[in-house]
């Protein structure tokens, strides 16, 4: 819920997300092996997450690229912003992807300064949304929908 409800003041909390029937494509029953995460901790208290999901182009999730691409979604607690627990996170993702990395960051999200500075690149817009695009072997593809 932590990735949803970035901004504080527009939070709606873990029961709105659990009821929410599109969070069930980002949260439900991971695919046979292929989707995967990691957990960032502070003593053994969870900090925040991250974690990369594949979708169908049928799915089309709010970040799809293509059905080769998994889709990135990033969480930190809002008293471990700004600490390096997402760079973290964002590293291990990068590190652990077998090809490119996309995610989806809503206009005035202040993560977008992360995800440039670790070399994802916009690539579309979805409603008010920003599509972004990493790829180990840097690329200036766009895509549109």
């Amino acid at each position: 819920m932590l990735a949803a409800d970035w901004n504080p003041a527009t939070a709606k909390g873990a029961d709105h997300w659990m009821a929410d029937p599109t969070m069930e494509k980002y949260l439900g029953t991971w695919r046979d092996g292929s989707d995967f995460g990691f957990v960032a901790e502070s003593g053994s208290r969870p900090i925040g997450a991250v974690w990369m999901r594949y979708f169908a182009a049928t799915d089309d999730s709010y970040g799809f690229v293509d059905e080769r691409t998994p889709e990135l979604t990033l969480g930190v607690q809002h008293g471990f912003r700004g600490l390096g627990a997402g760079r973290a996170l964002l590293q291990a993702a990068q590190d652990a992807a077998r090809g490119s990395l996309s995610l989806s960051v809503e206009d005035g999200n202040r993560a977008v300064r992360l995800y440039r500075s670790m070399r994802f690149e916009p690539v579309g817009r979805v409603g008010s949304s920003t599509t972004m695009l990493w790829s180990p072997h840097r690329s200036s593809a766009k895509i549109s929908r």
